[in-house]
């Protein structure tokens, strides 16, 4: 489903709320489907006392969408609204900034998905009496949650179903929410690949009982059941176990087999299962997340990848991310 040549426009504007994906889409499927557009206007909120600011969110937006578009043409705006809950001052804010935006605009359409039910009302009103006032055409849709086509607000639809047609990667999508990614792609698959094909050979064998058996679990947990990522407080933890049970701490069974198939550097245990110090916090931590679970999402993951079409639907697997404005 295409738009009606006769509902082109030169201009979008949009509402920046605080769940960017839906401007995305639109953004996204505007861009692609219509040729006139020229120019997209960023309607957000400054950041005070008493409301959120949503300026990142247009950036990363505008950002993200030249990424995507670098041979397209595109004029992007950006206009703030000082109160989102006054009346008065968004229309104050539009008179002075808005209407120098869109002085050379022929056709204006406004997608109200984003933003306040506040902002949506008084920036649809404003757009309507400014569309009148200069005699230009102005229309207004939104982007139904339960049918995930954009809609004019008559009813009539304008899209398909936006999951068939718009797409974007993982990386993208926390870009978009203001994140980034901290780890590298299959590191901890590549460091313990010999270990997992032993978990393989374990779950095949019917034996995977056998490993939680032999795996202690409170060898790698503080007081508090969590797991202990420094090397001084694990060696302090197992010489605590050793003197109040008066015995030698070992890894056995199955879970020591796992052990064995580690690179050396990562292992906290000998051939013999007798506990030996880890190299360094980094390898410790990264041995103990594999062993106490992560062994089963990369497991997973492997099994899944060979029974899905990797063409239909992408696989992420152990993605570490960071709020990537509080960080900067």
């Amino acid at each position: 489903m295409n738009i009606d040549s006769k509902n082109l426009f030169d201009t979008l504007i949009l509402i920046i709320g605080t769940n960017p994906l839906p401007n995305f889409v639109i953004s996204e499927y505007f861009i692609l489907e219509n040729p006139n557009l020229k120019n997209i206007i960023h309607v957000y909120s400054e950041q005070t006392r008493t409301q959120r600011g949503t300026l990142h969110y247009a950036d990363n937006l505008i950002n993200l969408i030249q990424r995507r578009h670098e041979n397209r043409k595109l004029e992007f705006k950006k206009i703030s609204l000082s109160d989102i809950s006054s009346a008065t001052e968004i229309k104050g804010d539009l008179d002075e900034i808005l209407t120098k935006e869109l002085n050379h605009s022929s056709s204006v359409h406004l997608n109200y998905t984003g933003g306040t039910k506040v902002m949506g009302i008084h920036l649809y009103r404003w757009i309507e009496n400014f569309a009148e006032e200069k005699k230009i055409s102005a229309s207004f849709s939104y982007l139904d949650a339960r049918t995930f086509r954009l809609v004019y607000d008559d009813g009539k639809q304008i899209s398909c179903d936006l999951r068939n047609k718009i797409h974007l990667t993982l990386d993208e999508l926390i870009y978009l929410h203001g994140f980034e990614r901290t780890n590298k792609d299959n590191e901890e698959k590549e460091i313990f690949s010999c270990a997992i094909s032993k978990f393989s050979q374990i779950i095949e064998k019917g034996k995977l009982t056998d490993f939680f058996r032999t795996y202690k679990r409170k060898y790698f947990t503080d007081e508090n059941r969590s797991l202990i990522k420094k090397v001084n407080k694990l060696t302090e933890n197992i010489s605590k176990l050793k003197s109040e049970g008066n015995i030698e701490i070992k890894a056995e069974g199955e879970f020591l087999e796992v052990i064995k198939a580690m690179p050396e550097e990562y292992r906290f245990f000998n051939d013999e299962g007798l506990f030996i110090e880890p190299k360094s916090n980094h390898t410790l931590k990264k041995t103990i997340e594999f062993i106490d679970g992560k062994w089963l999402e990369i497991y997973v993951c492997s099994v899944l990848s060979k029974t899905m079409p990797s063409n239909e639907i992408k696989l992420y697997q152990n993605w570490e991310i960071k709020n990537r404005e509080r960080n900067s």
